[in-house]
């Protein structure tokens, strides 16, 4: 209710306003991250007696609010965006949750004039005062939920002749080719009937792939926000690639000391990276598997400065002590960066500055079984692929709350994860684990997902020699 009537008081100086009307303006302060906010401050939660719940299901929640005359409603917030119906109110204050005034009635330029309907974003911990001595401040208040996501099953592996090399993630462009990490080659491309190219000239750049004695794992492939280039993190060399879509041209656009996972630029073109451990050649791969056991927290956060003419690319520490750092992906329009910790079993978030590359406090956006690499769709969700729970989860940004969209169903996996649970409750290793058990039914260990042009997933990636393709639950099977 806070800012309802706030961001009224704000339009009314300028529109006017009749029986039902949308509002326009909003209110230019700022309401935080609804995943920080403390469950018990839910406004239900909170102050029972002002929220009654008219109706709730996956989609909505419907509340009757109603605030009496002369009365303090305890501190809540609304995580959700809503639909608000004002009924009657008169004068009434707002203070935020440090006690400080964030609004006054009687200071508005304008009368409000009811009943009114209007739409408001999700409101931070807040608790309004009724000034009114004989008027009851009465709203309907429809909070609509993030729709759930869909559920998915396998459609079948892609290519069907299991001809990649380790394809642990990929890209899709917009004529429908996938670019995917390669071992091999670095990255090779498939078209839509999966015909298989190699892509970028990677040989050139300086890649090797020479095992034993010289072994390079492409791993996280995401395009910058120019559409055209696309980078590669090698988690075994500490290599970052930059490939030019238009003309396969690929430059070495950094060298890290240990292996690099993820590599994401910002819209200023710092270039940001995470590292899962300290890995090295020769045996990098060895240690960063060693990391699954041992969870030497010597995982990392970096951010390289946009370049300028003839200065070295330099990468600046932003986050440390992170337990086996993965996954990455960057949000500028909510001013947010998050960061999956694999052996963490938790994606982390801060607070972020693109202009400066200043990041806030950390904290935890929600806590799910290793989480690997991380891609956000166009509604802002947050989809997660978990190589030990063989599964795609996705994760609402703003509460927390995540869910299930594609976990094949197989005993011999059951099997394992007891086996994996019993090993984690008394400090035993779990690297003897990995095995087929673990990606029961799927080419290998999930360890990522592409998502289309319109933000839908529809291949996983993994550890294995073919994509899996997705489709929606109960799509016939040819």
């Amino acid at each position: 209710m806070k800012t309802a009537c706030l961001a009224m008081a704000i339009a009314l100086a300028t529109t006017p306003f009749g029986s039902a009307q949308s509002l326009a303006a909003e209110p230019r302060y700022a309401t935080g991250n609804p995943a920080d906010w403390p469950a018990e401050l839910d406004a239900v939660v909170a102050a029972p007696d002002n929220h009654e719940v008219l109706l709730e299901n996956d989609t909505v929640r419907v509340l009757s609010v109603t605030l009496a005359p002369g009365e303090v409603e305890p501190l809540h917030s609304h995580r959700w965006p809503s639909v608000l119906h004002i009924q009657s109110a008169g004068h009434f204050t707002d203070h935020d949750a440090k006690g400080q005034l964030i609004f006054d009635s009687r200071q508005a330029p304008a009368p409000m004039k009811l009943p009114l309907t209007m739409w408001k974003g999700p409101e931070a911990p807040h608790s309004p005062t009724n000034l009114s001595e004989d008027v009851t401040i009465r709203l309907l208040r429809v909070e609509v939920k993030h729709p759930a996501p869909p559920r998915l099953q396998n459609a079948g592996s892609f290519p069907q002749d299991g001809s990649l090399v380790r394809p642990e993630d990929g890209v899709i462009l917009a004529d429908g080719r996938l670019l995917v990490a390669d071992q091999a080659h670095g990255l090779v491309s498939l078209d839509t009937q999966g015909k298989k190219q190699p892509f970028g000239r990677f040989a050139e750049a300086g890649y090797r792939h020479a095992p034993p004695a010289h072994a390079a794992g492409p791993n996280g492939v995401a395009l910058e926000p120019d559409g055209v280039h696309v980078l590669v993190a090698d988690i075994f060399t500490g290599a970052i690639w930059r490939v030019d879509t238009r003309n396969q041209d690929v430059t070495r656009a950094y060298q890290h000391e240990f292996g690099v996972n993820a590599a994401r630029r910002d819209s200023t073109g710092a270039l940001w990276f995470t590292q899962s451990t300290r890995n090295q050649p020769p045996d990098s791969e060895a240690r960063m598997f060693a990391a699954v056991n041992e969870a030497p927290r010597d995982g990392a956060l970096f951010r390289i400065a946009p370049a300028t003419s003839g200065s070295a690319p330099v990468a600046e520490l932003k986050a440390s002590d992170l337990n086996f750092a993965n996954g990455l992906a960057i949000d500028e329009a909510a001013d947010q960066i998050y960061v999956a910790e694999t052996m963490g079993n938790r994606i982390i978030h801060f607070p972020l500055s693109a202009a400066t590359g200043e990041l806030g406090e950390r904290r935890v956006l929600a806590s799910l079984r290793t989480p690997d690499n991380i891609e956000l769709d166009g509604r802002g969700r947050l989809w997660v692929a978990s190589p030990v729970g063989n599964a795609l989860y996705v994760v609402d940004t703003q509460s927390g709350e995540w869910t299930t969209a594609f976990h094949p169903q197989a005993e011999a996996y059951a099997r394992m994860m007891v086996e994996w649970e019993r090993r984690t409750d008394l400090g035993e290793p779990r690297l003897p684990l990995f095995g087929p058990d673990m990606w029961s039914s799927m080419p290998g260990l999930v360890t990522g997902m592409i998502l289309s042009p319109d933000g839908q997933p529809a291949y996983v990636t993994g550890l294995g020699n073919a994509l899996v393709k997705l489709e929606a639950a109960g799509t016939p099977t040819p």
